[in-house]
């Protein structure tokens, strides 16, 4: 989850990024910040997140493809949001439900990606690359 400084009372976290007048602050959301003072910046960042909406278009683009019909395409749709919504709600749930025997865990978690941060970028950049390859390939040779 994340957090924006936009007359909310928000501890700061760390490493805050601004954004014109919103300031980004990647942790302690869910604590600090409630739907009232967080939501509306939190929403607005989702909208204008231009990452966000190419993996969604790409989602959409593929789910399109595989030519399922209507309603299976919304279900698969639903299913690909359910899953990467998952992947990030999976922490934040753990620390909402005990966030004292969570602690540790989690800091752990965040020190191993920390720690291999290179090779996950390196890896992740190889599989959309030569994604993106083949598909542009193949979109121009027709």
């Amino acid at each position: 989850m994340c957090c924006f400084r936009f007359g909310c009372a928000c501890a700061p976290a760390t490493q805050p990024t601004s954004y014109g007048r919103l300031t980004y602050y990647p942790t302690r959301a869910l604590i600090t910040c409630g739907t009232k003072n967080g939501g509306i910046p939190g929403a607005l960042f989702v909208t204008i997140a231009v990452k966000q909406w190419v993996f969604t278009l790409s989602a959409i683009s593929v789910i399109g493809e595989a030519g399922s019909g209507g309603k299976a395409n919304v279900g698969v749709y639903l299913f690909y949001v359910l899953a990467t919504q998952t992947l990030a709600m999976t922490p934040i749930l753990v620390y909402a439900a005990a966030p004292h025997q969570s602690a540790k865990p989690l800091k752990a978690a965040q020190a191993w990606l920390e720690r291999h941060n290179r090779r996950i970028v390196i890896v992740t950049s190889l599989i959309f690359g030569a994604w993106f390859l083949f598909k542009g390939i193949t979109g121009l040779i027709g």
